[in-house]
C-alpha cells in the first residue's frame, strides 16, 4: 500500500480543522444555533473557495452554498427564541444529517404527497435524460 501524497494529506488535516471549527453537533438535544453554525462554517468554506480564481468553477456547488446559507441563517433565527420547539427542530435536522433516513419523509410531507409525486416524476424524467446525454 503507498503512503499518502503530502498534498492529499494536507487536504485531509485541513478538513479536520474546519469540522473543529463547528462539526455537526453528535448525540442528545442540540441548540438551533449549534446546528446553523455549522451550516454556516460550510457555506463561508464554498463561498471563499468560488470567489477564487484559482479554483475551477463547479456550477454544482452555489446551489449547496446558497442551500447551507439559508439553513444557518433560518436556524439562526430560531436560535433566537430558544426552547423546546427550537431544540426539538435542530435535533430533528442534525438526526436527519447524521442517517439521512428522513430526508425524503420529510420532504415529502413539507411538499404534499402530489407535489412530492410531481417532482419526483420529473427528477427521474431528468436522471433518464442526463444518462442518454
Amino acid at each position: 500500500m503507498s503512503e499518502m501524497p503530502a498534498h492529499v494529506r494536507r487536504q485531509f488535516e485541513i478538513r479536520r480543522k474546519l469540522n473543529a471549527v463547528a462539526s455537526l453537533p453528535g448525540e442528545g438535544p442540540v441548540t438551533a444555533t449549534d446546528v446553523a453554525r455549522h451550516f454556516a462554517v460550510r457555506a463561508l468554506e464554498r463561498f471563499v473557495r468560488a470567489a477564487d480564481p484559482r479554483v475551477p468553477y463547479d456550477a454544482q456547488q452555489i446551489p449547496v452554498m446558497c442551500a447551507e446559507f439559508a439553513a444557518a441563517h433560518a436556524l439562526y433565527a430560531l436560535g433566537e427564541e430558544p426552547g423546546e420547539f427550537t431544540s426539538r427542530v435542530a435535533t430533528q435536522i442534525r438526526d436527519a444529517l447524521e442517517d439521512g433516513g428522513e430526508i425524503g419523509g420529510w420532504l415529502n410531507e413539507h411538499l404534499g404527497a402530489g407535489t412530492a409525486k410531481a417532482v419526483s416524476a420529473l427528477a427521474d424524467e431528468l436522471t433518464e435524460a442526463q444518462a442518454q446525454a
